[in-house]
């Protein structure tokens, strides 16, 4: 229960936050490539690994997590 909780807050957290400096919104193939890069569809790799993994990919695609 405590792990679903934990999934539930961090997937939240990832949703539509992040925009580029003045360009749209992030697309979805660019979330879904960082996503594949990070291993988010991985069960084996830990949530708050992917997430920051995520983070960084999105910001060296120029977005800026809000």
């Amino acid at each position: 229960m405590k792990n679903i909780f934990i999934t539930i807050i961090v997937s939240s957290m990832m949703i539509g936050c992040a925009t580029p400096q003045r360009h749209p919104p992030v697309t979805k193939a660019d979330q879904f490539d960082c996503d594949q890069k990070c291993g988010t569809y991985n069960r084996t790799i830990g949530i708050i690994e992917s997430a920051w993994c995520v983070n960084k990919c999105l910001d060296s695609k120029g977005y800026i997590l809000k």
